[in-house]
């Protein structure tokens, strides 16, 4: 999980890590960085969809190798 939250843009990084692991809502997460709610919502649902993916390939390797 680590490693693909690392490969995330900067920006969706930090609205990842502010939601999911502290967190912060929307509206905090927002006002914390400093943009709007809706963009928050945005960087999170494409964070998101990314480490879905990644854990998803990555299981799918995984799973191959043994």
């Amino acid at each position: 999980l680590s490693v693909a939250i690392s490969q995330l843009p900067p920006q969706q990084k930090m609205v990842f890590k502010l939601s999911r692991e502290e967190g912060y809502s929307r509206e905090e997460v927002a006002e914390y960085l400093n943009i709007s709610p809706n963009t928050v919502r945005n960087h999170l649902a494409k964070a998101v969809k990314f480490v879905q993916t990644y854990l998803k390939v990555f299981a799918t390797i995984l799973i191959s190798i043994l």
